[in-house]
C-alpha cells in the first residue's frame, strides 16, 4: 500500500512525531518534580489545559470547544528536552568557578 501511496508514510511519521512531542509534554511536570524536588504548579498548569481541551474537543464533546494546544504542546516538549539533557549530562565549570572574584 505505500509503494502505491507513499504519501501514507508522511501521514504516519507525522502522526508518530506528535505523538511523542505530547509524551513529552505529559511527562513534564513529572521529570521537573524529580529534578527540583517540589511539584511545579505553572507546567502542572499547562498540562491539565491540554488534558481538558482533549477531552472536551474528543468525539463526544464538540467542535466549538477546541482551541489551538499545540503551542502549548511545543513549549513543554522543548522543555522537557532541556530538563532530560539537565538529568542526563553532568554539570560543566560554570563562570562563577573559573573568575575568583
Amino acid at each position: 500500500a505505500i509503494k502505491k501511496q507513499p504519501n501514507l508514510l508522511i501521514l504516519g511519521l507525522a502522526d508518530v512525531f506528535f505523538i511523542l512531542l505530547t509524551f513529552l509534554a505529559v511527562t513534564n511536570p513529572l521529570l521537573h518534580r524529580k529534578l527540583d524536588k517540589k511539584w511545579p504548579c505553572d507546567k502542572s498548569f499547562l498540562v491539565m489545559t491540554i488534558i481538558i481541551y482533549a477531552l472536551l474537543s474528543s468525539p463526544i464533546g464538540g467542535a466549538r470547544l477546541r482551541i489551538p494546544i499545540n503551542p502549548l504542546i511545543f513549549i513543554l516538549a522543548i522543555d522537557t528536552l532541556f530538563l532530560i539533557k539537565k538529568i542526563t549530562v553532568p554539570n560543566k565549570l560554570s563562570t562563577k568557578e573559573l573568575i575568583p572574584f
